[in-house]
C-alpha cells in the first residue's frame, strides 16, 4: 500500500476521477523527527481515500500528527482523515478554509514550515495562480520536491482514458504543466518566480499528485517544463 521513496519518506497511488476521466492521484507520507519537545509522527501530504488496508499502512509506521490539503483542489478526503486521527493538525492551502467552510482546519500555510515540522520540510506558496493557491514542499532528507498540480507527468502506464485526456490537455508524455493549469495562472511572471525559488534548493527527485514519479533529473524536467516563462 506504500511505497518508500527514500528515507523517512513514502507515497501511496490512489485513483480519482474528473468529469469521467480515471487520473492517477498520489499522497505522500514523511516521517517527522522529535525535537523541542515533540514526540515523531507522521505527516500526510493530500491524503488519498483512507480505506483500512491504507489506514493500517499508515499505522504501521506510526501515529498522524499533521494532515496538509496543499491546494484548493485536493480537499477531498480530509474528513475522514481528521475522524480516523483527531489528535492531527490539518492544515488549509491558501484560500481551502473559504472555500471548504463545513472542514475545520488547524492552520493555513505559509512560506515557513509550521511550528512542529521541525527542519525536514521547507514550503514555498506558488505565486501567479490564486484559484490554486497550491504550496509546494522541500524533503530536505530525501532530496525530493513535492508539488500539487504545478506539473503532471502521465505516460504509457496510464489507462487509455486517462492518456487520451492527458493529451488533449497537452500534458501526455512529459513533465509539463496542463492547459488546464495554464488557464488558471494569472501572472506569467509570478510562477517563474516560484519556479527559480524551487529550482534554488537542492533536491533530485520530483513527486507530484498526478503522475509517475521522477527519480533522477527532476530539476532539469522542471526547469524545461517552464523554459521561456
Amino acid at each position: 500500500m506504500l511505497h518508500e521513496l527514500g528515507p523517512g519518506l513514502w507515497e501511496h497511488r490512489g485513483w480519482t476521477r474528473v468529469v469521467g476521466v480515471p487520473l492517477p492521484r498520489r499522497m505522500v507520507v514523511a516521517r517527522l523527527e522529535p525535537g523541542g519537545g515533540r514526540a515523531p509522527g507522521l505527516w500526510v501530504w493530500s491524503p488519498n481515500r483512507l480505506d483500512p488496508a491504507l489506514r493500517a499502512a499508515v499505522d504501521a509506521l506510526g501515529p498522524v500528527a499533521e494532515v496538509v490539503a496543499p491546494s484548493r483542489f485536493h480537499h477531498a478526503h480530509l474528513e475522514a482523515w481528521r475522524e480516523a486521527y483527531p489528535a492531527a493538525r490539518v492544515w488549509a492551502a491558501p484560500g481551502l478554509p473559504e472555500k471548504r467552510p463545513d472542514l475545520r482546519f488547524d492552520g493555513v500555510l505559509g512560506a515557513e514550515a509550521p511550528e512542529g515540522w521541525g527542519e525536514a520540510l521547507a514550503l514555498a506558496p506558488l505565486e501567479g495562480a490564486p484559484s490554486s493557491s497550491e504550496v509546494e514542499v522541500l524533503h530536505r532528507p530525501s532530496g525530493t520536491l513535492i508539488v500539487t498540480d504545478l506539473v503532471f507527468h502521465v505516460g504509457a502506464e496510464a489507462p487509455w482514458l486517462t492518456r487520451l485526456a492527458t493529451r488533449a490537455n497537452g500534458a501526455y508524455g512529459r513533465v509539463t504543466p496542463t492547459r488546464v493549469f495554464r488557464g488558471f495562472v494569472e501572472d506569467r511572471r509570478a510562477v517563474r518566480r516560484t519556479v527559480d525559488r524551487l529550482l534554488g534548493w537542492s533536491w533530485d527527485r520530483l513527486v507530484m499528485a498526478h503522475g509517475e514519479v521522477v527519480e533522477t533529473g527532476g530539476r532539469a524536467a522542471l526547469e524545461r517544463a517552464f523554459a521561456g516563462w
